[in-house]
């Protein structure tokens, strides 16, 4: 008995000693994602759990209709927003009741009759509403479109112990850079651009609003970029968009201005002065509220968040 005491005794002695060589941040950054060309099926994502922002090779959501095309669908999205459309009818989910004889000889009612025009409405509403498409904007040389094949030198990693994506490649042999990162407690998504492109006016950002998902496709529905009409971004204060889709209302918060455009729904972010680096940050919220975080804050609030996971 004393002679198993004492093994055991050591067994647990070496495990411990084991577990505590354990290097936490080695072992977590060691299956860190890296693309090195475009992979329409692998976008990165950050977020804290309740919040989503998916992007491309370019670190945002700049070729988000290729990627929808091709593989995975980049969106922005949050647990708290959700529209649904006017039911004048009053459709309830027994509407859609079809019969079953149960195997007992029980006839028992279930919702699954769908192509009603209740199960029609029932399966649309509510649903989920994408909150905002943030991308880069090129202006190239020779005025032709900015497309996936512009962009050249892919290097991009996810930090899994940080939880930052770096995005690193060239737009006409220029290098560009940028980081994408987003807070663990707000619905707030940072990222900065560095490059001569950004600089010299080339290169900048567009925040598109999307009416939601297009709500004839069942499964995977696109963003619905159409009827511009159905919704409404206002500029509230040079950092602030209200946004409105039937009776849901939301707000966009920045640390930068935004710049309107004649575009309905798209409003553009532009660095202050002629520094090479842009900063920003985006909180999303369904309150308004009047200050946005500072990059570096999200920055910090990401990496004390996953150290600790």
């Amino acid at each position: 008995m004393k002679a198993l005491a004492c093994g055991l005794a050591g067994f647990i002695w070496m495990s411990s000693a084991l577990f505590a060589a354990i290097d936490r941040q080695a072992l977590v950054t060691r299956h860190n994602p890296r693309l090195q060309q475009i992979d329409y099926d692998a976008p990165l994502t950050v977020g804290n759990g309740g919040f989503a922002f998916t992007v491309d090779v370019t670190g945002l959501q700049t070729f988000e209709a290729a990627y929808y095309r091709r593989g995975i669908p980049l969106e922005t999205l949050s647990r708290w927003c959700w529209v649904a459309d006017e039911n004048p009818k009053g459709y309830q989910l027994a509407d859609t009741n079809q019969n079953f004889t149960l195997a007992d000889g029980r006839v028992q009612p279930f919702p699954t009759n769908s192509g009603t025009p209740a199960g029609d409405w029932l399966r649309r509403n509510p649903r989920d509403q994408p909150l905002g498409q943030l991308a880069l904007e090129w202006q190239k040389a020779d005025g032709s479109p900015f497309v996936p094949d512009d962009v050249k030198d892919v290097d991009q990693r996810l930090d899994l112990w940080r939880g930052v994506i770096a995005s690193r490649f060239t737009l006409g042999g220029v290098p560009v850079e940028v980081i994408t990162a987003c807070d663990s407690k707000t619905d707030s998504v940072a990222v900065r651009i560095v490059s001569d492109l950004v600089q010299n006016g080339t290169l900048r950002v567009r925040l598109g609003f999307p009416r939601g998902h297009d709500p004839a496709v069942k499964n995977t529905p696109a963003l619905d970029w159409s009827h511009a009409e159905a919704h409404q971004s206002n500029l509230m204060l040079p950092g602030m968009i209200k946004r409105t889709i039937g009776q849901t209302n939301y707000f966009v918060i920045s640390d930068r201005v935004f710049e309107a455009s004649a575009e309905p729904h798209v409003f553009r972010i532009r660095p202050q002065g002629q520094s090479g680096e842009l900063a920003f940050t985006l909180k999303f919220s369904p309150q308004e509220t009047e200050r946005a975080m500072r990059f570096d804050a999200v920055v910090q609030s990401s990496e004390e968040h996953w150290r600790s996971f």
